[in-house]
This record gives structure tokens, sequence and C-alpha cells, in this order.
């Protein structure tokens, strides 16, 4: 089996450098006949955003909520497939020193006037995913197997058993909360075309975060009733339940991506998620009157489409010993907050941000405000407590 060549120097790309697609002169001609120096740029990225990746991320209006570095791109395999569906390429760059979401590197040597599909697949480590017939392997395993060879020991890629692959909720532990393991972060792109010529050829690729997360704020509000040591008034946040946690879905999106580095609408895919429930995040803290109490994020798999009849996803809290109740989350159009719809799904890469309050009141009531936007990169006003 063929050895594959790890990247360990890699050229970070400024935020305010422009990743448009294009050709640059090389001061190195590839030495082989027929192949071509290719560059790769890639960027981390939302959905249903047309900007340049030197645009991205985008923070909110109103609040800090940067990626953490289990959100970025701890390592990142590349794999590139010829016409034929052979492996030219399968190398790993690594950037365990300074995760990023923007990024580039040396180029490769690739065969010219072809054209490539080419599999991005970052923060592996100890991912576990299922094949379509049932085996389960980490997904280091699995990839290792697309080494480089020539001639008749070249490797073909089943790429439709790669886009078929499964990835499992109880079997990696970067879903749920407190996890310090690097989520997943991937995409496919196919039909890229690449010229025979002794230039570089360079081209940007986004790639989408696997996972979708929760974050909860949870205030301690006044209420009409005077407290003479506000800090000494404390509340108990029990545990905040979300509803239609799917046990797995595909690891790879379903969009199909081509030659371009026009971003594509994700959708959740049900085909995956035999089930799913709803699921209590334990929390336990205590939260003094007036503040707020932020909640680690939430990762779970994108979710499965539900139908109108059915009701929309919901959150609920319980606290002091009180359940409240359900509330329904609400799309909130960017341009226009008026116009708001029902949550029917969550696709992966989404960010669903529960902001509470309640009151110091015996009969203390509570209110769950919500907002769902795409993970760091659209701007979104977070409503504010009542």
């Amino acid at each position: 089996m063929g050895t594959v060549k790890k990247l360990m120097v890699l050229v970070m790309v400024p935020m305010l450098v422009a990743l448009a697609s294009c050709v640059r002169s090389a001061e190195d001609a590839p030495e082989e006949t027929g192949t071509v120096l290719f560059s790769i740029r890639i960027a981390l990225s939302g959905n249903n955003s047309f900007a340049s990746p030197a645009m991205a991320p985008l923070s909110r209006a109103g609040e800090e909520l940067p990626a953490s570095d289990i959100e970025k791109l701890n390592t990142l395999r590349i794999i590139i497939l010829d016409g034929d569906g052979k492996v030219e390429v399968n190398e790993i760059w690594d950037l365990r020193s300074a995760p990023a979401t923007i990024a580039t590197g040396e180029p490769f040597k690739v065969k010219g006037d072809d054209s490539k599909t080419i599999i991005f697949v970052g923060n592996e480590g100890n991912t576990v995913v299922r094949t379509p017939d049932g085996q389960e392997c980490t997904v280091s395993e699995y990839f290792s197997r697309l080494y480089v060879a020539l001639g008749e020991d070249a490797v073909t890629a089943d790429i439709k058993e790669i886009r078929e692959l499964i990835l499992p909720r109880e079997k990696n532990s970067f879903f749920g909360s407190n996890t310090t393991v690097p989520i997943p972060i991937n995409a496919i792109y196919e039909n890229v075309q690449i010229p025979n010529t002794t230039e570089v050829v360079s081209r940007d690729f986004w790639l989408h975060r696997a996972v979708a997360k929760y974050t909860f704020r949870i205030k301690y509000d006044y209420s009409d009733i005077e407290v003479p040591d506000p800090e000494q008034v404390q509340g108990l946040v029990e545990s905040v339940t979300v509803s239609n946690v799917a046990d797995r879905q595909y690891y790879f999106p379903v969009a199909k991506f081509g030659n371009s580095s026009t971003q594509f609408p994700l959708q959740s895919y049900t085909a995956a998620a035999s089930s799913s429930v709803s699921q209590t995040v334990n929390i336990d803290r205590h939260v003094s009157l007036k503040s707020t109490l932020t909640v680690t994020p939430y990762y779970v798999p994108e979710g499965p489409v539900l139908s109108a009849s059915s009701g929309p996803y919901w959150v609920k809290a319980r606290i002091n010993g009180r359940d409240s109740d359900r509330k329904d989350i609400i799309y909130g159009d960017v341009e226009n907050p008026a116009a708001t719809s029902p949550m029917l799904d969550l696709p992966r890469n989404h960010h669903v941000v529960v902001d509470g309050s309640f009151d110091d009141a015996p009969d203390c009531k509570f209110t769950i405000n919500v907002s769902v936007c795409r993970w760091n990169e659209q701007t979104i006003d977070i409503p504010e407590y009542n």
C-alpha cells in the first residue's frame, strides 16, 4: 500500500486577499509532459452566501460568537481523482499549530486537459463512518485506502459509496456538549476542469462544517419585586431540551458542487436519518439575578425534514424545578426580520441561538427567543429579552 504524503508547510491566506479563481504564472513548470501545477485555496463557509471567501466569516450584529479552534480546520485531507476516477493525489495538510478558516498550500501535480473530482476531508481524527453495507471504520482508515499508484496499480475510487457514507451520532464524541474534538468539515466537488497549460491553475473551494449546533443563553431577569442584593439571588438552570435530534446523517453534504466557487444552499436530507428524538442538554448551573448564563455549544447531526402539519422544531427549558412551554423555532429573514417561517429542517453548518429569560416573581414566566443563522456567516440581530 502506498504512503500518504503529509504536507507540513502551509501558507495561510490573509482575510483581505480575494480568493477568486484565476490562473497565474508558474516559476517552475511541471516536469512531466501533460502535467499541470494545480493550486487549491479553501475557505469555510455558511449557507446561501454568495460573498467572496475573502469576506468570510462575518460576525453577527451585537454579539461575539467566533468559531473556536474545534470549529476550524485542524487537518485537511485533499484527494484528487482524474476523469476516470483514479487517485492522483491523497495528501494531508496539518494545521493543528494554527487552526484555520482560510488556507492554501503548495500546488499539486495533476494531469492536464482533464475533469477532476476533488474530495475534501477536514478534521478526520477518529471520526467513525459507516459504509452502505454496514461496515464501520474511521475516516482515516477509509480514505488512506485511496493511495496513489501508477499503471495497473492505480486505485479507482467508488464516488457513489463515498457519497453514501453515514455519520452515526452514537459513535462520534464531537456530538453533544463540552467536546474538545474538532468537528468534521468536508465537501466533494465534481467536474473541476483543469486545462493543459504551463501556468499554475488556481481554484477556490468552499468547505462546510458537517454538523449543526445550538448555543443557549439564559438570563435571570427582574420582576416588579424589590430585591436588596440581586447578586445574592440565584436561579438554577437545570436543562434545555431540543427536538428532532437525528441519530445519523450522511458524512458528506448531499448537494453537488461543480466547477465554480459559487455556493449552493444546503438542505437536510432525511434518507440517512432513520429516527430522531427530543434530547435534553443537562446544564445544572446557577445564574445570578440580572446575569446571563451562556452554555457551551451543543452539536447535533443535521436534522430530518418535517411536514408543516407535524409542526416545526422546538426548544424548552427547565429552571428552578419548573418546565417552560415549548417554543417553536422560527426563521427570520436577514434583510426582512418581519418575514418569518417555521424551521422544518436543520441543515448542517447552521447555528441555532436560543436566548431565554426568566424572572424572580413567584409565578415566574419563561420567555424564549430563537434566532437561526448560517454558521458565523450571516448578520443576525438577536431579539431583545422580554
